[in-house]
């Protein structure tokens, strides 16, 4: 497991957010008991109160998020106040994923995609002709890592021409051998049909993709978050209460180009045999009407699960929604006062309730006069606007409420990065690397900026004092 820590730091008279690589952690566990065992464990081993602890993230796994034995479960056990926050970008993902198993049509447009760089990839000879015509290479795919499905689908679309130049000339070259039955077989399978899915599924991974990186940032905030993912869903909803019209036009432009029928191939109607006494009939859809079912069935499932997969972080975002700039700007003075309310006993431990509604009252008029540009003011603008202007010991509990709004984490990517590390620094030449060496070049490697500051010389000579023993024993 890669043990990354969120927290709010001080630094130069203004607050950050960071999120910084503490360790490894070695375990053959499995369950979310244990797991969440051995978590703790090594939070006390890190002197690290528990208690302290105001959120955790984790991706979307059974032992890690699971509602009764996930770890997240387990640890809120030890404290209520650890609220669990599944990765968001790991969520966006699983949205692509079902998307794309909607119909055998899409398990099989996947495949062919999949085909199509396989059939290059596997000889250097075919990469080579394939080179001579692209621009820029093909790229492969993959579940786990849904960017890997827009660079693949992407580099395919903008290519395409190319691609069946490559194709066409292997088909008719005999010295190819075996990948001149394979080369046909290819072109084939990229008809019309073929075309309009990829150009429909180019259109929605862009909008996806683009989301995705923004939600991967290490210092992003709920707030920020959600409206990326509401962002993300207007835009998916414009596509769903539009048409299918402008995907088949450049479909069919892009046909023309390379030279392949712009029509829909209508496959052979298979016959039902009707029992005696039957009459009704099964309804047969044309290609372009299956083609109409399809799109709107991949965004019917990504708008659907988008309803419930972001529900946790919208019921964080709403319970410190009243202290973003626009709420302070825009809402009544009674609203703030009911909601100050409820996160005030949400987190007695932390801050006084009946003082920080008095505080989030008279802070609303404050924050008005103070910062010229309220409505576009962020959270941790706005905490760092109480450090500049002295507000700290007239709103302490507003202060502390910023910092925990704050450190509620958004994504896992900074775990994900910590584990590609790993494989670039435990490789088959370091196989017997202890873990103690293991956790220091990590994070010599992960906290590079950190390492950067460091005084070589001072560490030179601390290391030559702590070996000068030696020379006295001499």
């Amino acid at each position: 497991m890669c043990q990354i820590i969120r927290y709010v730091s001080l630094q130069k008279d203004q607050y950050v957010v960071e999120e910084s690589f503490i360790d490894f952690i070695k375990t053959s566990k499995k369950t979310g008991h244990d797991l969440a065992i051995e978590i703790q464990q090594k939070l006390i081993d890190d002197d690290l109160d528990i208690g302290n602890c105001r959120g955790q993230a984790y991706d979307n796994g059974a032992n890690m998020a699971g509602k009764y034995q996930g770890v997240q479960a387990h640890i809120q056990k030890s404290n209520e106040l650890a609220r669990f926050l599944p990765c968001t970008a790991h969520s966006l993902n699983l949205l692509g994923v079902h998307a794309a198993r909607v119909s055998i049509k899409m398990v099989n447009f996947f495949g062919v995609v999949q085909q199509i760089f396989n059939f290059f990839s596997g000889s250097t000879r075919r990469w080579e002709m394939l080179k001579k015509v692209l621009k820029c290479t093909l790229k492969t795919h993959s579940d786990t890592r849904w960017a890997s499905k827009y660079n693949a689908i992407h580099s395919l679309c903008t290519q395409l021409e190319e691609v069946l130049t490559a194709l066409r000339e292997i088909s008719e070259d005999p010295s190819f051998g075996d990948g001149v039955a394979a080369a046909k077989g290819l072109l084939k399978q990229i008809t019309f049909n073929f075309v309009c899915y990829l150009v429909f599924w180019d259109k929605i991974l862009h909008i996806v993709y683009r989301a995705n990186i923004v939600l991967q940032s290490a210092n992003i905030s709920i707030d920020e978050g959600c409206r990326i993912i509401l962002g993300l869903k207007n835009a998916l909803q414009d596509l769903r209460s539009g048409n299918t019209d402008e995907i088949i036009s450049q479909s069919t432009s892009i046909c023309e180009k390379s030279s392949i029928e712009a029509a829909f191939s209508q496959g052979r109607v298979r016959k039902v045999r009707k029992m005696p006494g039957e009459i009704a009939s099964d309804e047969v859809f044309s290609r372009e009407q299956q083609f109409r079912i399809d799109y709107f069935n991949v965004l019917d499932t990504f708008l659907s699960q988008m309803q419930w997969r972001f529900d946790k972080m919208t019921e964080v975002n709403d319970d410190f929604c009243f202290l973003t700039g626009s709420s302070l700007e825009s809402w009544s003075v009674i609203d703030p006062k009911k909601n100050a309310m409820d996160l005030g006993l949400l987190y007695a431990k932390d801050i006084e309730p009946a003082e920080f509604v008095s505080e989030v009252e008279s802070f609303k008029f404050m924050a008005a006069s103070v910062f010229p540009n309220l409505k576009k003011s962020t959270p941790l603008q706005l905490l760092n606007g109480i450090r500049d202007f002295s507000l700290t010991s007239a709103y302490p509990n507003i202060e502390i409420a910023y910092r925990i709004f704050l450190t509620m984490p958004v994504t896992t990517a900074s775990c994900e990065r910590g584990f590609s590390k790993l494989k670039l620094i435990k490789t088959y030449l370091r196989s017997t690397m202890g873990q103690e060496r293991l956790t220091g070049l990590a994070i010599l490697s992960i906290e590079n900026r950190l390492a950067k500051t460091l005084d070589y010389d001072e560490v030179i000579n601390e290391f030559a004092s702590r070996k000068a023993r030696r020379i006295a024993n001499l």
